[in-house]
């Protein structure tokens, strides 16, 4: 059973976006089950809005940063993958740019909860791979998302 507790904390971002953070104490588990494990290994996506870099952090996500910090911890080869991604509305420079301010502002918040830097690998795909048609609203409202994925070495 994973228990943890948190502290909100809100700080502004080189890309001028409100990032809201927590700070995490994690009682560890005396070993890992599949329940806790379950679902870490697929990719995490937080969505964001139209040209927007700030992310309202959910408990869904502060549950998800309790349980990859646990692993991580018990296993120190393992990387975060924390990757922006965009529609494809505007240039492909901007997107990218866009693309990474969300990405940093993930990992801001990932840091804040107690994901260290050196396990964190962070970058943008821009536009360049989508996950859903960006002919529609829908569409494009999945692509504009960072990817976060757990890697076990």
């Amino acid at each position: 059973r994973l228990i943890y507790s948190y502290g909100a904390t809100s700080w502004m971002t080189s890309v001028d976006s409100m990032v809201q953070a927590a700070s995490v104490n994690i009682l560890p588990a005396e070993e890992e089950s599949e329940e806790s494990l379950a679902g870490l290994f697929e990719p995490n996506n937080q969505y964001f809005d139209f040209g927007v870099t700030n992310l309202p952090v959910s408990e869904e996500f502060r549950a998800y940063c309790g349980k990859v910090i646990r692993y991580l911890r018990a296993h120190e080869d393992a990387r975060l993958t924390v990757t922006g991604h965009t529609d494809n509305v505007g240039s492909a420079d901007r997107n990218r740019e866009v693309g990474l301010g969300r990405a940093q502002t993930v990992a801001e918040v990932l840091k804040g909860f107690g994901v260290p830097e050196s396990q964190m690998t962070v970058s943008s795909e821009g536009m360049d791979s989508p996950i859903a048609d960006n002919a529609t609203e829908e569409g494009r409202a999945k692509n504009r998302r960072v990817e976060i994925r757990l890697e076990a070495e």
